[in-house]
């Protein structure tokens, strides 16, 4: 009677492990699928440009496939770098996330966390900027608050 008893709880067992196997197996084959617009996927350098007071000047940009990237942001006081997720919208190119609600401050209190311990944080802002031109060594972006395209070069590692 006992021998009965201890199968079905095996049988559960390794359902239950099949199953967390399962789901972190798809976890990652979704963490890892393309999601980016191949044509952006690289490390990008400014060139040109200068920074006033209030403006953080993005000097490169890292863009990886699954839809995240790294920037490295200076200004007359600092230099920054940030993580963020980026898409293409149409003929927009959108980096970072904009923050409403409860959601804001749960991102603002991992910002803080990952800031102390590994030393980068989330874009607090979402910034949008028109494609004006793409090819495999060059990257021109527009914005409407400004009038001078901001151009990126690949960087050859």
């Amino acid at each position: 009677m006992d021998a009965n008893r201890a199968n079905p709880t095996r049988k559960r067992r390794r359902r239950l492990f099949l199953a967390l196997i399962l789901l972190f197996a798809s976890t990652g084959a979704w963490w890892y699928c393309p999601r980016g617009d191949a044509r952006f996927v690289g490390k990008w350098q400014r060139v040109g440009g200068t920074a006033n007071a209030s403006e953080l000047l993005l000097t490169s940009i890292d863009l990886h496939s699954n839809g995240t990237g790294r920037c490295i942001g200076t200004s007359p006081a600092e230099t920054t770098e940030f993580v963020f997720p980026w898409r293409v919208e149409g003929g927009t190119l959108v980096i970072g996330r904009g923050r409403r609600g409860w959601a804001s401050m749960l991102l603002d209190e991992i910002d803080r966390f990952t800031y102390t311990r590994l030393g980068y944080q989330q874009l607090p802002v979402e910034w949008r900027f028109a494609i004006v031109h793409v090819s495999p060594d060059e990257l021109r972006l527009g914005n409407d608050r400004y009038p001078d395209d901001r151009v990126f070069r690949r960087s050859v590692e």
